[in-house]
């Protein structure tokens, strides 16, 4: 019979060519942080000190000082803000500047490790809690002392009035 076609055997596939790798993406902007490392602490400042100092660069909402094993300051520690862009700015107003006028310069840059056996860097939650127990009792104490000194200038008043009174009377009593 030859109304039949033989069986033809398709041409081998071509390899397919070869694919160029893919380069990993850089982030074109860096993960924003709200937390500065601050090395070269003076070993004098405490946590509210440190927080203070960086106040008026923006909102700190916690402030840590590492500590030795005897409680002794390691003078290094973070600061973390509200927002990123005040963290950033701190790095500008701090770094390699001295809070004090014979201190040593601080170290200050963006806090961009996470160590990796630790669920929160620096547990920022209670300590955030502390640092407003701290801000509380420093505005509370503040206050006492402002109406201490309210008192005292009222009470110095009241002494010159009666003084002035006093001599008054006098006066009146020469006179007659």
């Amino acid at each position: 019979c030859t109304d039949f076609e033989p069986l033809r055997r398709a041409p081998p596939a071509l390899p397919a060519p070869p694919v160029p790798p893919v380069p990993p993406v850089e982030p074109a902007v860096e993960p924003a942080t709200t937390r500065v490392y601050v090395g070269s602490i003076p070993c004098s400042m405490t946590k509210l000190q440190l927080a203070d100092l960086f106040e008026d660069v923006g909102r700190v909402v916690d402030a840590w000082i590492s500590k030795d094993a005897k409680g002794r300051s390691t003078t290094m520690g973070m600061v973390e803000f509200l927002e990123p862009a005040a963290a950033a700015k701190a790095v500008r107003a701090w770094h390699n500047k001295r809070p004090y006028p014979k201190g040593k310069r601080l170290k200050v840059a963006l806090w961009n490790k996470r160590p990796p056996n630790r669920r929160d860097s620096f547990g920022s939650r209670e300590r955030s809690a502390e640092l407003e127990e701290l801000r509380t009792r420093v505005e509370a104490a503040e206050r006492r002392a402002e109406a201490a000194e309210a008192a005292r200038a009222r009470a110095c008043v009241a002494a010159s009035e009666l003084t002035a009174l006093r001599g008054r009377n006098e006066l009146r009593g020469r006179a007659e």
